[in-house]
């Protein structure tokens, strides 16, 4: 009996140690990163090096404390981890004030404007931002959070037959529900944007208006996705690295579905604008239908309104979403609408005899250019005709991406310039090979070279650009002049004159205080 017992007790041990957290150890250095340019000083930078990979962070506005994500890649480095470690830190005293591993496949650790959401189970766990320990918990996964209202918005995952569409909002002070709305969410939240101070329009399955207070509003129904849609087009994955979709509140409910056949929420002059995969219709703000006009559904994918002079254009993109993946649905084309009755002006279709998608576009005053897998081509806004066009081979560099005039910059005597400024009557394609392909006024290739041989703009702040090749970063004013050059990587973000970056293990607080001082 007593041997049963020590046994039984060291088991229970020994899945105490197992399940324990292990303590994370946060090592500390200084050191010169750069110089400043204008002063000749040093200019430097706190290292906190965790012992994992960091996958990702967050810092919060003061820029006193960081939520870092650590998650390591299997042996082969080709994987992330299932298990990674969240941990909150405190930059100026250097010390960790809490971690909490978890299994990312079912569980994740989100910090959405200052408020740490524990998700799991279909339920959100406010964390203490200081301790960890558990605030509330709310029956809902909450997907956005707005702090200034003391609101949070979510599904409630775990509810009877015929609620799975329950949106809650939910007190961020007690985790308690205000107020219930049904939202459908079979194809997901394609965007969310504001009315007003008060109102939200969520684009899933069509449109809905609701009030952040009391989650009242109006609806307008329409489809925005697919369901069963057929393998051959699943298994045609696009997967070019210059090409990852953003701005997606993907909530979906079922895996096989195909989303985003949508266009952007468009607002203008107190209307809303909008297509999906069967309308385009106007709504006043009111959400009155003012006019709805069909699209043709074999067609119709996810797409892009813009207003022109006192036209209504649309670009039908010729893709939509599986997951994270783009696939090629529908057929890319060129509309203009009459922004008063809705009538059709034109429609040009861009690849006619072939399926492909727009992976690229350029908007002129009265023309625009599009770039396709191949193909790069330019048209009328007035009139839709064809302007100019041009097939490229794409063995060599692989398939063409998008113009990249305007983002990446090169010196230009003791100047950076962006490529827009150097060569304003020249085009800069990118190829998915990474090659720069400069084209003249009509499309011909002038001569090639690599995008590593340029900078990248990834932040502005002030008057202030900042520009990175590799782990390099120039910080130049608005005339093109070097300020600054540091090591900092082109994902790094900025707030309260420090820039933050991440380096493999490292956590780097760049200091660039005396740079940014306001001047009286």
């Amino acid at each position: 009996m007593k041997k049963f017992t020590l046994l039984y007790l060291g088991i229970l041990l020994f899945i105490f140690l197992g399940c324990t957290p292990k303590q994370i150890t946060v090592l500390t250095n200084s050191k010169d990163v750069g110089r400043n340019v204008i002063s000749g000083e040093s200019i430097r930078a706190e290292v906190f090096i965790f012992p994992e990979r960091i996958h990702d962070f967050k810092i919060d506005t003061s820029g006193n404390y960081a939520t870092v994500h650590l998650r390591g890649l299997s042996a082969n480095g080709r994987f992330l981890k299932n298990r990674s470690n969240f941990v909150r830190f405190d930059v100026q005293r250097d010390s960790v004030l809490w971690s909490r591993r978890v299994n990312n496949q079912l569980e994740s650790v989100a910090e959405l404007d200052g408020i740490i959401l524990h998700n799991r189970e279909g339920r959100s766990n406010n964390l203490d931002n200081a301790t960890g320990r558990r605030i509330w918990q709310a029956h809902s996964s909450i997907l956005h959070v707005f702090p200034e209202d003391d609101l949070g918005i979510g599904y409630r995952v775990r509810t009877k037959l015929g609620k799975a569409n329950l949106v809650e909002g939910i007190d961020l002070k007690t985790g308690e529900p205000k107020w219930q709305r049904q939202i459908p969410r079979e194809f997901g939240w394609n965007e969310i944007v504001f009315l007003n101070d008060s109102t939200l329009i969520v684009a899933s399955s069509g449109l809905h208006s609701v009030n952040i207070h009391d989650g009242t509003g109006w609806e307008y129904s329409t489809k925005t996705g697919k369901r069963d849609y057929t393998a051959a087009i699943i298994g045609t994955g696009l997967g070019i690295a210059v090409g990852l979709l953003t701005g997606s509140y993907t909530v979906m409910t079922s895996p096989d579905v195909v989303t985003n056949i949508v266009s952007n929420i468009l607002i203008h002059e107190s209307n809303i604008y909008f297509a999906s995969s069967e309308h385009l219709v106007k709504l006043s703000n009111e959400g009155d239908v003012i006019w709805q006009k069909p699209l043709q559904s074999d067609l119709t994918s996810s797409s892009l309104l813009f207003i022109s002079d006192d036209d209504l254009v649309m670009i039908n993109k010729g893709y939509a979403t599986m997951g994270y993946q783009r696939i090629p649905i529908g057929s890319p084309y060129l509309a203009n609408f009459d922004i008063s009755s809705g009538e059709q002006r034109y429609l040009t279709h861009l690849a006619p005899e072939r399926r492909d998608i727009i992976r690229g576009i350029q908007r002129g005053y009265d023309e625009i250019t599009f770039v396709l897998s191949d193909y790069v081509s330019q048209y009328s806004l007035y009139d839709g005709g064809s302007l100019k066009s041009k097939y490229f081979e794409t063995e060599k560099n692989g398939s063409l991406a998008f113009f990249i005039d305007e983002m990446i910059y090169d010196q230009h005597g003791s100047f950076f310039y962006s490529l827009a400024q150097i060569s304003p009557n020249k085009y800069h394609l990118l190829t998915e090979n990474g090659r720069v392909l400069v084209l003249d006024s009509n499309f011909e290739i002038e001569y090639e070279t690599e995008l590593d041989d340029f900078f990248i703009h990834y932040l502005t702040e002030d008057d202030k650009k900042f520009i990175a090749k590799n782990d390099q970063t120039y910080l130049i004013d608005a005339y093109g002049e070097k300020i600054a050059e540091f090591t900092a990587s082109k994902t790094a973000i900025f707030t309260n004159g420090k820039l933050y970056d991440i380096q493999r293990q490292s956590f780097l607080e760049v200091n660039l205080e005396s740079i940014f001082e306001k001047t009286p």
